[in-house]
């Protein structure tokens, strides 16, 4: 149940975001999708390890190591991200380091939103 209300809030949360006016905002929006797909991974993690007595509510090892993957790149990127934002001069370096940046976290919030109750 918890799994799907944060997948919920994942969606939802993609859905009532404004544009970004300039790189800065874009990183900061980025981040804040980070940070939304991050607490559904912890809280997957968090979950008993599936196995034949384990109760339905359970973290499958390999998703949770696809999950870990998937957040260090993500972290790397948007960390990138924000720096280039921040040096200047930065014009077209900025704008594809954003772009790689949303599309890590993007990755990550359609991992966590596909998890589900079996």
């Amino acid at each position: 149940m918890l799994i799907a209300l944060l997948a919920l809030t994942v969606l939802t949360g993609f859905g009532c975001a404004t544009a970004p006016q300039n790189p800065q905002q874009a990183v900061f929006a980025a981040k804040s999708n980070y940070a939304v797909a991050l607490a559904v991974a912890v809280a997957y993690k968090k979950l008993p390890t599936c196995a034949p007595a384990a109760p339905p509510l359970c973290s499958k090892p390999d998703v949770v190591a696809t999950l870990q993957k998937v957040d260090t790149a993500s972290s790397a990127l948007l960390d990138a991200a924000e720096n280039t934002v921040r040096t200047q001069g930065a014009g077209a370096n900025a704008q594809t380091a954003i772009k790689a940046a949303e599309q890590a976290v993007s990755a990550f919030a359609t991992i966590t939103a596909a998890l589900a109750v079996k």
